[in-house]
């Protein structure tokens, strides 16, 4: 192989990555922006300037486009959640900074991306197992956060079920954000959901 051809191929290579990029990023803004039912392929090119063939070499349809969406997606939400809770200095306040932010997390534009494609999979039985399993895989590290934060005493089992009820209480209060925009019923919930946590941390 000439060596002009070997030195091309880790800039192709790049520009292919970036390009991939580009086309998650927009579809995601799309599902924040348009909703699941709105985001089609062509507006995925449109907000990713991308050429509808160039989406095509990629995701050669919407399904495989918004299936490896919600893997990007699930890729950034977990480096949220695990970069912030990392930077909480250990202590009785780490609690109360982790649940500031996932307030923040669950109120973003990550979670709503999310929700779309929640909704979208009730009625969609090939997107409904994309989602499930990508959310079976977030659950698992986020259950293994939780323990951390919450001390060795707290059992598998124990973990697993807080985890659930702070991750469901999340999502109604996401839901309850995005149509009420009442940000004094977020912060009242919680202040709840950080007592229950001293609470299950000192048990």
């Amino acid at each position: 192989m000439p060596a002009t051809t070997r030195s091309a191929a880790p800039a192709r290579q790049a520009r292919a990555v970036a390009t991939r990029a580009r086309l998650l990023d927009a579809t995601i803004a799309s599902l924040v922006r348009v909703g699941y039912a709105g985001t089609s392929t062509n507006e995925v090119c449109r907000r990713a300037r991308v050429a509808r063939g160039t989406q095509l070499h990629h995701f050669p349809s919407k399904h495989a486009l918004v299936a490896a969406a919600i893997e990007h997606l699930f890729a950034r939400r977990l480096e949220e959640f695990r970069e912030r809770v990392a930077a909480i200095a250990p202590g009785r306040t780490r609690i109360d900074a982790a649940i500031a932010v996932m307030l923040e997390i669950y109120t973003g534009p990550t979670l709503a991306a999310w929700l779309e494609l929640v909704v979208a999979a009730r009625t969609d039985a090939a997107l409904r197992a994309c989602v499930a399993e990508v959310e079976q895989r977030f659950f698992a590290l986020a259950t293994a956060s939780f323990r951390e934060l919450l001390g060795p005493g707290l059992t598998p089992a124990r973990a697993r079920a807080t985890t659930r009820i702070v991750l469901a209480a999340f999502d109604g209060l996401a839901l309850h954000h995005m149509v009420q925009r009442d940000r004094t019923t977020l912060e009242g919930a919680a202040a709840v959901l950080r007592m229950l946590l001293h609470e299950e941390a000192t048990t």
